[in-house]
C-alpha cells in the first residue's frame, strides 16, 4: 500500500470514528470497526492496563467475581485475570471478542467472555463484586438510564464501579461531568473518588479521561 492509500483509509476510519461519536452506536458500527482495522490501531483500545484498575486491584479494592463491561480486545480483562481475579468479558463486538479470547487462550487464562449488549445482558443479579467500565458509558447516549440500571443490578451490594468516560477538558459532546455521574449513578452508588487518565491513541494523541470509583449502597 503506497501513502496516499494509507492517508485515504486512515482518513476511512477517523471519519468512522466520528460516526460513533456523533451517532447512536448500533452493534454493526463497532463490527465494523472491528473487522476494518487491527486492534492496535483503533483509537479506544490499549496494550496496556489502565493504571488506576492497576491500582485499585493491587490495593485490593478490585477484586473477586469482575465484569469488563465493554471489554473490546480484552487487554483489561486478561491483566485482571492474571492477578487473580475471576473475570467475566461482555462486547458487542463479535470480531472483538474473538480477539479477546485469542488473547487469552495466548497468556493461558480463563475469562467468561460473552457476546452481547451491556444494557440487556445475561448475567443474573448481583453477579459481580467489582465491574470495570473503560469507555462504555459514555457512548451510551439515549441509553444512560437503562444502562445506569442494568450495572446497579449487576454489582452486590458493597460493589466496586471503575469508570473512565471522557473528561470534560477534552470539551467532546461525550464528555462526561462529576455532576453527570452524581446525577446518573447517586440513587444507587456513592462516589468514593475521583481522578484523571491520560490515553495516548495509535497516533499519538492523548484523549483525557475522568476516572470515578463508585460503591454500591448496601
Amino acid at each position: 500500500m503506497n501513502e496516499p492509500q494509507r492517508a485515504r483509509g486512515w482518513l476511512w476510519s477517523m471519519w468512522q470514528y466520528m460516526k460513533l461519536f456523533a451517532l447512536r452506536q448500533s452493534e454493526n458500527d463497532w463490527e465494523e470497526m472491528y473487522r476494518g482495522f487491527p486492534a492496535e490501531k483503533l483509537p479506544w483500545e490499549s496494550n496496556k492496563p489502565s493504571p488506576w484498575l492497576v491500582k485499585f486491584v493491587h490495593d485490593g479494592v478490585m477484586r473477586g467475581k469482575v465484569l469488563d463491561v465493554g471489554c473490546g480486545a480484552g487487554t483489561h480483562s486478561v491483566w485482571m485475570a492474571e492477578q487473580g481475579l475471576n473475570v467475566s468479558g461482555i462486547d458487542v463486538s463479535a470480531t472483538a471478542i474473538m480477539l479477546a479470547r485469542g488473547l487469552a487462550t495466548g497468556h493461558e487464562v480463563n475469562i467468561n467472555f460473552q457476546i452481547g449488549d451491556a444494557v440487556h445482558s445475561p448475567y443474573p443479579n448481583s453477579s459481580f463484586d467489582a465491574i470495570f467500565d473503560r469507555g462504555t458509558y459514555h457512548h451510551q447516549d439515549r441509553r444512560k438510564t437503562e444502562y445506569v440500571r442494568e450495572m446497579t443490578r449487576l454489582l452486590k451490594p458493597g460493589g466496586k464501579y471503575l469508570l473512565l468516560a471522557f473528561s470534560p477538558k477534552m470539551h467532546w459532546p461525550k464528555s462526561v461531568t462529576l455532576a453527570e455521574v452524581e446525577r446518573m449513578f447517586g440513587r444507587a452508588l456513592v462516589i468514593d473518588w475521583t481522578g484523571e487518565e491520560v490515553h495516548v491513541q495509535p497516533d499519538g494523541r492523548e484523549v483525557r479521561l475522568g476516572a470515578y470509583l463508585l460503591t454500591k449502597r448496601p
